[in-house]
């Protein structure tokens, strides 16, 4: 074999050292050796005017004003299967260019024996905000805490009637079901409704319901405003600072009940993309949270700032996961 010159051998070195540390400072500066050559559709896997609706549109339009992609984004709105259609549907274009928004909401769908795609079968990018559960009742009820309510339902279930948003199995009823799997009341007892038009509000306002189980941003706010709702405890690790009024309002665990409940609000990729496409929505999304203007907005929204990248929100989605299974199946869903 011919030897290379002690000379050419030093200077590759130095060259392939040279190359090193460039791809590191690129690195390092957040840029990615991939961008979308096309215009990308930011699916809402729900019909117009609903959560995931009202999320994609504030993302793209933050987006837009701060001109944060090359490329324009566009939103597509494909409702059916409480998301399964939509979200199949990015699963099976498989296209890094095709994203859709997700939240808490997402996780039954995925475990669902209906649905063709899991939560494996997607990739979470980041997630930007949450909002986060409460449970309510009318301002003239008798009770005043989570203890109060349930020391009656422990007595006889039968007497209390409970509305949420959503589907059974969805997170209103979730985060409801977690409060009871730490008293004494057999969740297979409560009398449980859905209401996925109103949030439940109306039925217990007019009386047809005693407790409402709900989000931040469903608009309960103005119903206690209003002195027609309270509020007995909201679902978050603190007491929340995104409204004065939640301040004031103690959390489940300050209650004795260890249950945290986030609508978290992300945005994930189907199940192939590359480290570097990610990375490239990362830095979007990135600056998407840190603007002014979405943190106007999410403030409105009563959501609160909760961004997480890829890894952390992966992470964070295997805990979630994990909790929705153990709830479904003890309601045998």
């Amino acid at each position: 074999m011919k030897k290379l010159p002690v000379i050419s051998s030093i200077a590759l070195l130095i060259f392939a050292v040279g190359c090193s540390n460039e791809q590191s400072e690129e690195s390092a500066s957040g840029e990615t050796d991939w961008e979308p050559d096309r215009n990308v559709e930011l699916l809402a896997p729900s019909g117009a005017g609903g959560g995931w609706d009202t999320q994609a549109r504030l993302i793209a339009d933050v987006i837009g004003q701060e001109g944060l992609m090359e490329q324009n984004i566009g939103v597509e709105n494909m409702e059916g299967g409480t998301g399964a259609v939509g979200m199949n549907h990015v699963a099976t274009q498989n296209d890094p260019h095709n994203i859709f928004v997700s939240s808490a909401t997402s996780i039954p769908t995925w475990l669902s024996d209906d649905t063709e795609y899991g939560m494996e079968d997607f990739t979470p990018i980041t997630n930007h905000g949450a909002d986060y559960g409460v449970i309510a009742v009318h301002a003239d009820a008798e009770w005043d805490n989570l203890d109060d309510l349930f020391e009656d339902m422990e007595e006889d279930p039968s007497s209390v009637s409970v509305i949420g948003g959503n589907v059974p199995g969805g997170f209103d009823h979730i985060q409801f079901m977690q409060l009871v799997m730490e008293t004494d009341v057999d969740v297979g007892d409560v009398q449980y409704a859905a209401d996925n038009d109103d949030h439940g509000i109306p039925a217990v306002l007019s009386g047809s319901a005693d407790v409402v189980t709900s989000k931040t941003s469903s608009g309960i706010t103005e119903q206690v405003r209003g002195d027609n709702l309270k509020i007995l405890a909201i679902l978050s690790e603190e007491r929340l600072e995104v409204d004065e009024m939640f301040e004031e309002v103690p959390t489940a665990v300050e209650q004795g009940y260890d249950v945290v409940s986030p609508n978290w609000r992300g945005v994930h990729g189907p199940g192939d993309m590359t480290d570097e496409e990610v990375q490239y929505y990362e830095e979007v999304f990135r600056n998407v949270a840190e603007s002014e203007e979405f943190q106007e907005q999410i403030q409105q929204l009563g959501w609160e700032d909760q961004y997480m990248d890829s890894e952390e929100f992966a992470s964070f989605l295997e805990e979630e996961e994990e909790t929705y299974r153990e709830v479904l199946e003890e309601l045998g869903l």
